[in-house]
């Protein structure tokens, strides 16, 4: 039977008759009823379809509802500003991201007792503008300056065919149906920007300056907004308080109660502020940035008290946490990152309140590395302390079998008759291995490959292929005996990849096999060459390799190849610290704090 509907329209159709909370199992099923699939998996690409569906909140835990379900009754906290009162017009952003659901012009703003609040058409005089009211709006044109930047910078990109679909719409920041500027400055021919002077930024005054210049010129401005004039006046609103705004987009409507800044349960809102804190924290670090209103929808979701008694603002949150930063590349639709989160368009500039945490993150940062390097002495010595006399004197603990030949004077027969049939299963491991070496050696940085001496002789050449697959050998045997333990083929080919990482590391860089690893090999490999040289290391994979070395190197000592592993068991009591670094070196600054921090964090000068 010819189908009639494709699969996003039947989704669609699920989507338009949702009521309530509904699993992922049910929708699917409710789905292929319209849209029968012969396809292996259709639940993914029918969780895909929901995923960015504008009329879907993903709750979590396979939980699905539409977004004017659940902003139904939600409350928000909005503290206009002195200007803010005076001028009777709030600013758009409190709005955010609400009004990618309900845009404020095309909804109804009422009082609690029901009295309309109207839009009027005003008109924006320059001239008349105090430095506290440019003050006010200065960061808004800042931001429409950045999303333009990125634009034309996206554009230049495009050029060379290297975005895919998701990244091209990027490149579409003119849909200001969806946000709204508080004041509408209209582009003329030159696009106007700050003159930023590269290595120094300008004052908040000398901004305040160019702004005035540059409003002057635009001449009088008219733009819409809703009048909270009167009911400024008949509240008494003052500084400091509080407007509670409920939504109901079953009416399409805004609506708003006033709460005396002497009458707010700060309490209450400092301990809603602080669980808000946590699950941002929570979010960015799993995630590193996250969609502002993908998050915010799911917290109105899943949070009973948000119908009740709300927070502080999210944004005003985010504001005063010297750890977050906000990201709005697209005007209206901002994302939250870590204040260590960096990207390419910061090259452009960031706003002025990222910019003051990012000046007292870089000293916080210091102070961060200090400390580590002063742990890391300490615990070095302490998981080293008795190694010392085994070192000191060129080693003995970590040596080959004394009846085996140095490796790069002499080929040698690598397994003793005792390993002759273990039962391995040579193309399971080669696949394995060589799935899992990709995801390893594609992660090393471009760099790497030019430390490579393009002249070696032809005697070194033949020596570095001997020791890859001597190593390779030697990781195939560890990998047949890692099947058998819990864990199985994942978990063990997980290891070996770990392993073929580090062979990888001593043939570029000490042109030896495995079995001649040391102390000292083992830190510069986890300690300085994986931190920087594998560009998507994590601190949980620092732990994972530490725990895969000091497995191999115990099995190299069961299987009589090395006589002792403590020099990996040294390093894997190390393992956390190997973690923590990696972290800190993805929180360095770009720009000219980063070599300063770079050579405390790894002792030596770029």
């Amino acid at each position: 039977m010819k189908q009639t509907m494709t699969l996003a329209q039947a989704v669609d159709k699920v989507v338009k008759n949702m009521s309530g909370v509904m699993s992922r199992q049910e929708i699917v099923d409710a789905v292929l009823r319209d849209f029968p699939s012969k396809a292996k998996d259709p639940a993914s690409s029918i969780t895909t379809k929901l995923k960015w569906h504008p009329e879907v909140v993903v709750l979590g835990n396979g939980r699905y509802a539409r977004t004017d379900y659940v902003l139904e009754g939600i409350k928000f906290r909005v503290r206009p500003t002195a200007y803010e009162i005076a001028d009777g017009i709030l600013n758009s952003s409190w709005f955010t991201p609400f009004d990618q659901v309900m845009p404020p012009l095309k909804s109804t703003f009422v009082t609690g007792g029901g009295d309309l609040i109207p839009i009027v058409t005003k008109v924006l005089d320059p001239a008349k503008l105090t430095d506290e009211q440019l003050r006010s709006i200065l960061p808004a044109l800042e931001q429409d300056f950045l999303v333009h930047s990125s634009a034309e910078l996206l554009s230049d990109m495009a050029m060379f065919d290297e975005l895919d679909e998701k990244d091209q719409k990027l490149l579409d920041t003119e849909d200001d149906e969806d946000w709204e500027l508080e004041y509408d400055l209209e582009d003329d021919d030159e696009d106007w920007e700050f003159d930023e002077n590269e290595d120094e930024d300008l004052s908040e005054e000398e901004m305040i300056n160019q702004l005035r210049e540059h409003l002057k010129a635009q001449g009088k401005q008219e733009f819409q907004a809703h009048d909270f004039s009167a009911f400024f006046r008949a509240n008494q609103v003052k500084q400091g308080d509080s407007l509670i705004v409920t939504m109901s987009p079953a009416k399409g409507a805004y609506i708003f109660e006033h709460e005396p800044a002497s009458k707010a349960q700060e309490i209450l809102i400092k301990q809603r502020d602080r669980e808000i804190s946590q699950l941002i924290h929570k979010a960015v670090n799993r995630d590193r940035r996250i969609n502002a209103r993908d998050f915010i929808f799911q917290i109105c979701g899943n949070l009973d008290w948000v119908k009740e008694y709300p927070s502080s603002h999210w944004m005003e949150i985010v504001d005063r946490d010297d750890q977050l930063r906000l990201i709005d590349l697209l005007g209206g639709k901002p994302e939250i990152a870590s204040i260590d989160y960096h990207m390419l368009f910061d090259m452009l500039g960031v706003d002025e309140k990222t910019k003051h945490k990012q000046r007292n993150r870089v000293l916080t940062l210091e102070q961060e590395i200090n400390d580590f390097c002063a742990r890391f002495e300490d615990e070095y010595t302490a998981a080293t302390d008795e190694l010392k006399g085994e070192y000191d004197d060129g080693g003995t603990a970590n040596v080959i079998n004394p009846d085996r030949k140095l490796y790069q004077r002499e080929a040698f027969s690598l397994f003793d008759e005792d390993w002759e049939d273990d039962g391995i299963d040579d193309e399971d491991f080669e696949e394995g291995l060589g799935e899992e070496n990709n995801g390893h050696f594609g992660r090393i940085g471009l760099d790497e490959m030019e430390d490579e001496d393009s002249d070696m002789e032809a005697e070194e050449e033949i020596s570095g292929e001997e020791i890859f697959d001597h190593n390779t050998e030697l990781i195939g045997r560890f990998f047949a005996a890692q099947k058998k333990k819990k864990g199985g083929t994942s978990l063990a080919r997980r290891k070996a990849s770990d392993v073929a990482l580090f062979a990888d590391f001593l043939a570029r860089y000490h042109d030896c096999a495995l079995e001649y690893a040391c102390l000292d090999s083992l830190e510069e490999f986890l300690f300085s060459w994986y931190p920087r040289k594998v560009l998507n290391s994590t601190a949980s994979d620092a732990r994972q390799i530490a725990l895969s070395l000091r497995e191999f190197y115990q099995f190299l000592v069961e299987s009589n190849i090395i006589r002792s592993a403590k020099f990996a068991e040294a390093i894997y009591k190390l393992r956390n610290l190997a973690a923590e670094k990696v972290e800190l070196y993805d929180r360095l600054p770009s720009g000219k704090d980063f070599q300063k921090l770079f050579e405390r964090l790894f002792g030596w000068e770029l």
